[in-house]
């Protein structure tokens, strides 16, 4: 657990905010993932999964989406 808080924290200093961070590490734990299980992985509300992503995606070119 202690490595997880350690890369929360090194994301969140890299200038994630806190969904964005949890929704990577999601998908860095579990690989590809629906929005849904994005949001129940990652204590996300669902319509701010899209918009996290979104950032995570265009913004950021860290993450893919495939529909």
């Amino acid at each position: 657990m202690a490595e997880y808080d350690d890369l929360k924290r090194l994301l969140k200093s890299m200038g994630l905010n806190e969904y964005q961070t949890q929704a990577y590490l999601s998908l860095l734990m579990h690989g590809d993932l629906t929005a849904e299980e994005i949001s129940e992985n990652g204590k996300i509300p669902l319509p701010r999964v899209y918009d996290t992503l979104k950032d995570l995606c265009h913004n950021m070119g860290i993450v893919l989406i495939s529909h």
